[in-house]
């Protein structure tokens, strides 16, 4: 811990410091002061609450506390006399390794974390609440911000919700203009709710590398602008972990792994209620973000996986493959997706990467694996189950989804319009899964058949996926972390008795 500085040379001495830091410098940290010298406590500013998570003993409650009845004055950070605001423990008193206990209540700053090895959470039987009005650019652009130089931090068990940008931000080195382009990275965002972000709940910058975010319920992006919202947007970040999460209720996409973004993995999560597509492996992304000396061929997306997930109710495509070389699509469940008719549950989608007619970008998907899978559509959708997309442009010659041979099998489609289809050149197709499975060379052991869930997306004892899976499905443990039992089933969820 830092020895606690005061008086008025050295608090101007601190603002000056805080103008020279790099990174984002809309987002400095704390609220507008109160008559009492503390940040504003306690507004809403109109976001609906969360349900608070119940207390964790696991959780030490060891560290430096803050409360909203605390003082930055005359606080020493003890459990009877704590700070009042987050941001001053962090530009005054931790130090590299410490840990900031929050007592329950409303913390109207905007957070941001300089430091390495920084921990954040609630006391353990309480519940604390980061909330930034959406219409503050100036001042709460992000509601928690991890800085370049914040290496190993821990946020848990707290809640995020607003910032006008973003509810959680990663920051980046990428566009300094130095040899160093590395950003946060080595950072565990675990039992946290962040909704109600005014675009994107959780961005991941270029540089940003072994992000975990786990048990996280992350909704209601887009509060400010739903255009361009996704719950977790991740660009060129590598070996990115989304795991036990359940994202949902999202201005546009649940999940996108693009840019170039390496070795990430999707794992045991619901997706659903999406105003754009479920989870996306690549999508479309500018060429300065892509570090083309290990890509140089500027795949959106490279070795990622999705397994063991539920997607379902979204308006684009369920699970999308934009550019991605080496994508595993592995035991997941996909319910009524692409309602708007477009894109299909299981897409083979197109990147334009800004029409840049210089760069040798816009490849196809490569060498996806797809298997254990279970698609399931009400019969009032009229999206493919599977759609390969084509596109061509005179400036950009033409882009396939798709190029290559296909891993996929043992996947299990039901209901919608029950068609497949190749949109290359060449290669059209459009027809049922008989025919399809001769088109594609692939789909040998898949099957159409209503999976018969029990309730929701768990299978029932007449189901017919149940032992239909292929053993090299590699999942480890299904949905609900539960062991597979050889044969696997098909699905996010083994069935059992």
């Amino acid at each position: 811990m830092k020895t606690k500085r005061c008086g008025l040379v050295g608090a101007l001495i601190l603002v000056l410091c805080l103008s020279c830091q790099p990174g984002d410098s809309s987002n400095q940290g704390g609220g507008d002061p109160d008559e009492n010298g503390g940040s504003h406590q306690g507004e809403t500013y109109g976001i609906p609450a969360e349900t608070p998570l119940p207390a964790d003993d696991s959780y030490s409650d060891e560290g430096i506390f803050v409360s909203t009845s605390g003082s930055d004055e005359s606080g020493d950070g003890s459990p009877t006399a704590p700070y009042r605001s987050i941001q001053y423990v962090l530009d005054n008193i931790a130090a590299p390794g410490d840990t900031l206990i929050l007592r329950g209540g409303i913390y109207n700053e905007a957070v941001r974390i300089r430091a390495p090895r920084i921990t954040i959470r609630s006391k353990h039987d309480e519940w604390a609440r980061i909330i930034c009005p959406t219409d503050d650019e100036e001042n709460h652009a992000i509601a928690v911000e991890f800085d370049v130089d914040s290496d190993g931090g821990r946020l848990q068990r707290v809640a995020v919700a607003g910032g006008y940008y973003y509810g959680i931000s990663f920051e980046t080195r990428w566009d300094w203009g130095e040899t160093d382009r590395s950003g946060a990275s080595d950072i565990l965002v675990e039992n946290c709710i962040i909704h109600h972000a005014g675009r994107d709940c959780v961005k991941i910058k270029p540089g940003c590398d072994d992000i975990t975010i786990r048990d996280c319920e992350i909704y209601s992006s887009g509060f400010r602008n739903d255009e361009n919202a996704e719950g977790i947007d991740n660009v060129n970040g590598d070996r990115t972990t989304i795991v036990d999460c359940h994202i949902h209720d999202t201005g546009t996409t649940g999940v996108y792994l693009k840019g170039g973004a390496t070795g990430c993995m999707v794992n045991r999560c619901r997706v659903e209620n999406c105003g754009g597509a479920g989870i996306l492996l690549g999508f479309d992304t500018s060429p300065e973000y892509f570090d083309t000396s290990v890509n140089p061929g500027y795949y959106e997306n490279i070795n990622g996986t999705v397994k063991n997930c539920v997607v379902r109710d979204t308006w684009y495509a369920g699970i999308g493959l934009y550019a991605a070389r080496n994508a595993r699509i592995l035991h997941n469940t996909i319910i009524n997706t692409a309602t708007s008719g477009q894109h299909s549950p299981i897409y083979f989608g197109i990147t334009l990467q800004d029409w840049d007619p210089d760069i040798n970008g816009r490849p196809a998907s490569v060498n996806p694996v797809i298997l254990n899978n279970i698609v399931s559509q009400s019969g009032d959708l009229v999206a493919a189950m599977v759609e390969i997309r084509t596109f061509h442009h005179d400036s950009l010659g033409r882009v396939n989804g798709l190029e290559g041979p296909v891993h996929m099998d043992a996947n299990c489609y039901w209901g919608g319009s029950g068609l497949f289809e190749d949109n290359r050149p060449g290669m059209e197709f459009s027809g049922d899964l008989a025919h399809w499975r001769v088109h594609m060379n692939a789909e040998a052991l898949s099957f159409t058949a209503d999976p018969r869930f029990s309730t929701g997306f768990d299978l029932s004892a007449s189901s017919p996926c149940i032992d239909a899976g292929l053993a090299d499905g590699g999942t480890g443990g299904d949905y609900y972390g539960l062991p597979r039992i050889p044969p696997p089933d098909m699905g996010a969820v083994e069935y059992r008795p």
